[in-house]
């Protein structure tokens, strides 16, 4: 139970690690870059990008698809790990602004970054005791959402 509700980076075998790597790297990673400019001219409304000649619709089953098979195959294998997915995103339009571009393999960098330093810290706080890394996450992940709700005003535009 207490695998499944905070996640644990160190069940995960070499074969597992495997099967999630050739789904990220094969298929979840290089779809969203390639997507990317359809992304950013639906941020408008669906009219201008139908007039471009691309289908909002089917851009969108697509994304939740793919976003949806990514999603399994990571959390079959370490459980549910909270907050990497909430902050990673804010995180990453503070650094590079707001192009789907450049956000999303930032968003996956962070995500990477927040995870390996929260599951570092979870490792040697209390050694030898190993605290969830779902509590490390929201505990690393907690101060940045409150930053990200002070700053407020000027999220995703760079100064």
């Amino acid at each position: 139970m207490v695998f499944w509700t905070f996640g644990d980076l160190g069940r995960i075998g070499w074969g597992e690690l495997y099967m999630v790597a050739v789904v990220s790297l094969g298929i979840v990673i290089p779809y969203f870059p390639y997507r990317s400019i359809d992304y950013d001219l639906m941020l408008s409304s669906d009219e201008p990008t139908k007039s471009t000649g691309i289908s909002p619709e089917r851009i969108r089953l697509e994304t939740t698809i793919i976003a949806a098979f990514g999603t399994t195959m990571a959390t079959s294998f370490v459980g549910i790990i909270c907050f990497v997915c909430l902050m990673a995103p804010h995180a990453a339009r503070l650094i590079v602004g707001g192009g789907h571009k450049y956000i999303m393999p930032t968003s996956m960098l962070t995500g990477l970054i927040i995870l390996i330093i929260s599951d570092t810290i979870r490792r040697t706080v209390i050694a030898p005791k190993i605290i969830p890394v779902g509590i490390m996450t929201f505990m690393v992940g907690a101060p940045l959402l409150v930053y990200l709700l002070i700053k407020g005003g000027k999220y995703g535009h760079r100064d």
